[in-house]
């Protein structure tokens, strides 16, 4: 199963293709989208649906691992970003990939079993888990978290299935 986990934004989208196969997990590729702050937030959601799409188009997934929103201070900043996420599920859905999604809160737990971890601890956790080609950027280890983490839910949801 090939998972694409996005971490989504305005400015910088991680983006992170995850394959898990026979219980191992393995980075397939990764990617920084960026959006320049020059352009108006038309532009750069356009150029944001571009680059998604062609990233798409060009890469192969069984589904998609998407982070949920949560913002406590800068409405204005969480509004901009909910427009930037809003684009990008309409690319997804344009695409016809099961899209899941996923709260910070639920990516901490199933990758440290702890909620209240920092970037830090989580960027550690990828690196342990992929070694070298764990990707060093906030945002698309972000991304590769939330791959990971729908990868353990399906786990979780199998292995209860024999239980039901």
């Amino acid at each position: 199963m090939i998972t694409l986990g996005i971490d989504p934004g305005i400015e910088r989208i991680g983006v992170g293709f995850v394959e898990s196969k026979n219980g191992k997990i393995k980075l397939l590729s990764h990617e920084l989208i960026k959006t320049p702050s020059t352009l108006t937030t038309a532009q750069r959601l356009a150029l944001l649906y571009e680059k998604l799409t062609h990233i798409l188009n060009n890469h192969k997934a069984d589904n998609v691992a998407v982070e949920e929103l949560f913002f406590a201070r800068n409405t204005t900043t969480a509004i901009t970003v909910a427009h930037a996420r809003g684009v990008i599920m309409l690319a997804l859905q344009n695409a016809g990939l099961p899209i899941y999604e996923y709260t910070p809160l639920q990516v901490k737990q199933s990758l440290l079993g702890y909620g209240r971890a920092d970037k830090k601890q989580i960027q550690y956790m990828i690196k342990m888990m992929l070694g070298e080609s764990a990707p060093k950027q906030d945002d698309v280890a972000d991304a590769v978290a939330i791959a990971i983490t729908h990868i353990n839910m399906s786990r979780l949801n199998e292995k209860l299935k024999i239980f039901s």
